[in-house]
């Protein structure tokens, strides 16, 4: 079958195939819905349709699983197509999987909805309610689900089928090993081209006429000169705070830490299940009472008296707050003075309890001179930000009456305006490196419109406003402006052509029999060797040379020519000649055991990559796919 599949494979299968789109493959939003909603019809798949209501829902499930982004106009119509693509991709292979008899059993569907993460319970466990109410956010019935989800299922079995077909021989790694620990014997010269510099003559004619070809090339770069005012530090060194206020600030924080009161406790707990029970449970525990607060006992014996019980408990309750609705044990323990140890026993709903408190905390270790401090330090604080608000507030509202002058801004808060010199907006120069300042500069009232800015934070939190003065776009450079620039394109164009010229001479003399020291030597050049060198080594053996690891690169792409050839490429000024003089194939023998099974396994998932794109390929070749122009695809 996939031989048949090969055979047939064209590009119209280029037309359909999105394979990292794959809407409801993952989302489940298309093929379960196929044939149950009624409206006009956006394709056909061998005569099955996908109505553009499927279309639609699966859109907006993919613009969900994507960050819900609304593409607009050509976006929106590119993505359209692709979530369309999608559906007819999903609907062939599930035809195909219908007719081979591929289909998702009851229990795959139950175990897949069980293993969903997003349905279970804190215990990790899968929770009917959640699956309930997930259904009920979707507007779907428990059948219509998880039909869909067959699909999907159905879908990945059949890949998966495909997957497992293929099968690695021995032969296969042995040709992958060819290639992969392939060494090569490779030799490079480098060339710098500006030793032919001196012996290249640019004319002014030469100049004119690249001039007159590459005009568009030759642009100047937009730029601006701007004024802006920084709104100036307001001084609050002479910010104070009466004792009235810091009075009234303890007392409120007193206050605050009272309400916020924590404690924490270890209780001893009888449980009980008659009132027989419950009353020797209080007998218990008012006994060990007793014996607690008159010291004739010790916590950690009465603690062993009443875990030796079969029905008694040691339990801690850990950090508890104040609030307004504690149940009756907590109630009792914030009801217990500070300095007391023990509370009597206390009921809750099936146990007696014995309380032993452990710590408090209301505030009141903290010191009044603390208290006082900390205090001052806040309303300082709080009126030093309300100043600077109000200036910065000050500062927007002044500017908003002054939008065509910067220079009443600046009277208004006793600065001078900061002028600039002409800077690039492409290269983002001097105050423009600011980001925020060439975001605000960029937009088109503060470029063209001659008004100020409104008030800022630039990327150092200074706060600013600012106007363009002047600005040029870019413009066609005039032939003067744009000499130097040909000039050296010429140039390295020239020096260029004869350091080519000398390798084509040299290839010429190998050619003709002369070994490569021959005719290095005669121009007077060194050759760099590099033997047994692996494609994986590279970085290691070009070391010493970080420069020649790009060369190698190329040599384990170049052909190996007899006679051997330099093979060139030019970078950076620098021209470099490679010679791939031996290739030796690797061999699985030089892979561990490990390696060996680490190679199969890449491998046959490559394969089966590969086979499920050729088995896809052929089902389009096979399938008669309609599209149709309905509105929403041009909306």
């Amino acid at each position: 079958m996939m031989q048949y599949i090969r055979e047939r494979a064209t590009s119209k299968f280029a037309k359909f195939l999105f394979l990292g789109i794959i809407i409801s493959f993952f989302g489940f939003g298309g093929s379960g819905f196929f044939n149950s909603i009624n409206d006009s019809t956006v394709a056909k798949v061998n005569g099955e349709k996908i109505p553009t209501g499927v279309l639609s829902n699966a859109y907006t499930n993919y613009l969900q699983n994507n960050g819900g982004v609304l593409p607009e106009g050509v976006d929106a119509k590119t993505v359209k197509t692709q979530v369309l693509n999608s559906l007819i991709q999903e609907m062939v292979i599930a035809q195909a999987a219908e007719k081979m008899g591929i289909v998702a059993s009851d229990d795959e569907i139950r175990t897949a909805i069980k293993s969903l993460t997003f349905l279970h319970n804190a215990e990790g466990q899968f929770d009917p309610n959640l699956y309930q109410v997930y259904l009920q956010q979707q507007g779907l019935t428990p059948a219509q689900w998880e039909e869909n989800l067959r699909q999907q299922l159905t879908l990945q079995l059949l890949v998966s089928a495909i997957g497992n077909s293929v099968i690695i021989t021995e032969a296969n790694l042995e040709d992958f090993a060819k290639v992969d620990r392939e060494n090569r014997d490779l030799a490079i010269i480098t060339l710098p081209l500006e030793q032919f510099a001196k012996d290249v003559a640019v004319t002014d004619e030469m100049i004119a006429t690249y001039y007159e070809q590459n005009k568009a090339k030759y642009l100047t770069e937009p730029r601006v000169k701007l004024a802006y005012v920084t709104l100036p530090e307001v001084n609050t060194d002479n910010v104070t705070v009466s004792e009235e206020e810091i009075t009234e600030r303890v007392l409120a924080l007193k206050a605050k830490q009272q309400d916020n009161e924590t404690r924490s406790a270890n209780h001893l707990i009888i449980q009980f299940s008659t009132e027989a029970e419950k009353e020797a449970a209080v007998s218990t525990l008012n006994k060990l009472y007793d014996e607690l607060t008159n010291g004739s006992l010790t916590f950690d014996d009465a603690k062993a008296q009443i875990t030796a019980l079969s029905d008694g408990l040691f339990y801690e309750t850990g950090v508890v707050k104040k609030s307004a609705n504690m149940q009756s044990v907590d109630e009792a323990l914030f009801a217990m003075a500070k300095d007391e140890q023990y509370a009597k026993p206390v009921m809750s709903e099936n146990a007696v309890h014995l309380i032993h408190l452990l710590t408090v905390n209301d505030g009141s270790d903290v010191a009044d001179d603390s208290m006082i401090d900390d205090a001052k330090a806040a309303l300082l604080k709080e009126k030093k930000e309300a100043l600077t608000s109000d200036n910065v507030q000050r500062f927007q509202e002044v500017a908003e009456k002054n939008s065509d002058t910067l220079d009443l801004v600046a009277q208004e808060f006793n600065v001078e305006p900061t002028m600039t010199d002409w800077l690039n907006m492409t290269s983002k120069a001097g105050e423009l490196a600011d980001a925020n300042t060439f975001q605000v500069v960029s937009q088109e009232m503060v470029l063209t419109g001659g008004k100020n800015s409104e008030a800022y934070h630039t990327d150092n939190q200074d706060i600013r406003i600012v106007r363009v003065e002047a600005y040029e776009d870019a413009r066609p450079l005039t032939l003067d402006e744009a000499k130097d620039d040909i000039q050296e394109t010429l140039t390295a164009i020239e020096t260029l052509k004869k350091g080519d010229a000398m390798i084509v001479a040299m290839n010429e003399q190998l050619k003709a029999g002369q070994s490569l020291d021959e005719v290095t030597t005669a121009q007077n050049l060194d050759a760099v060797n590099f033997d047994d060198v692996e494609i994986r080594t590279i970085v290691a053996t070009a070391q010493e040379n970080p420069q020649l690891i790009e060369p190698l690169i190329k040599g384990f792409e170049a052909q190996k020519t007899t006679p051997a050839t330099l093979n060139t490429f030019a970078t950076n000024g620098t021209l470099f000649a490679v010679m791939v003089k031996d290739i030796k194939p690797g061999s699985l023998s030089g892979y561990s055991a490990d390696e060996q099974a680490q190679l199969k396994e890449r491998l046959k998932s490559d394969m089966a990559q590969a086979e499920t794109i050729l088995f896809i390929q052929g089902l389009y070749e096979q399938s008669k796919i309609e599209t149709y122009q309905v509105p929403f695809l041009a909306e």
